[in-house]
């Protein structure tokens, strides 16, 4: 059974805790990643058509596509707080968002010989998310130092695949290699997917920024375009 078939919140937890992963010690609080799936917009929780005073639990259509692309509640909340807070997002920051997140498959190591390359090659880019303000990139982002590091790597990685199409040559002049670049595209592919779905939930949620989310959600489904 999935999610969208959980009646309650109690019916919820004793049926997860009957499964293998609960009795292997990997299942988490179930009562916190519930409330943490309803805050970032997975379920919701309505006394239609139950009794009085119960509350059901029901899926929304974010929370289907998210379940679908293996996208957890952690990274929607944090899309979710930066959409709701940033007016303007670059092509290149969409990518730096996408190789950030929780959820993201990047993982490349970072020498210190490359750094010289790296500072040349973000040089080239616009990126409001890495420009200076009140909050310092890391927390913009809810990332440490090293992962920061790792994601502006990646993105890289792939803005130099959209302006090149060749992903030799990006392995060669980014020290990667090939198979990397095109599993970060993979990536980068399905979490951009996740983002206009998200975007679209805040034009929902919150009319007042329906406007500017609009205009992510154009310039987010653009970014993926250049990637595919």
């Amino acid at each position: 059974r999935d999610l969208h078939s959980f009646p309650t919140r109690r019916s919820s937890d004793l049926l997860l805790t009957r499964t293998l992963a609960a009795r292997q010690g990997l299942l988490g609080g179930i009562e916190q990643s519930i409330s943490q799936m309803c805050e970032a917009g997975f379920l919701v929780e309505d006394e239609s058509g139950s009794s009085a005073g119960t509350k059901r639990l029901r899926a929304t259509p974010l929370g289907r596509i998210c379940a679908r692309l293996q996208v957890g509640p952690e990274s929607v909340l944090r899309l979710r707080t930066l959409f709701a807070t940033t007016t303007a997002l670059t092509h290149f920051d969409f990518m730096l968002l996408a190789c950030s997140l929780p959820d993201s498959d990047a993982s490349l190591p970072v020498d210190f010989e490359e750094l010289s390359t790296l500072t040349e090659q973000l040089a080239q880019r616009r990126s409001h998310l890495l420009a200076g303000g009140d909050e310092s990139p890391t927390v913009r982002l809810g990332v440490a130092p090293k992962r920061l590091l790792v994601a502006v790597k990646a993105a890289l990685i792939l803005s130099a695949w959209t302006e090149t199409g060749d992903e030799q040559l990006v392995a060669q002049q980014l020290c990667c290699y090939a198979s990397e670049v095109v599993r970060l595209r993979e990536g980068a592919v399905r979490l951009l997917t996740v983002m206009q779905d998200v975007l679209r939930f805040l034009c929902v949620d919150d009319p007042d920024c329906a406007l500017h989310a609009k205009g992510l959600t154009a310039k987010a489904a653009r970014v993926q375009l250049m990637v595919t």
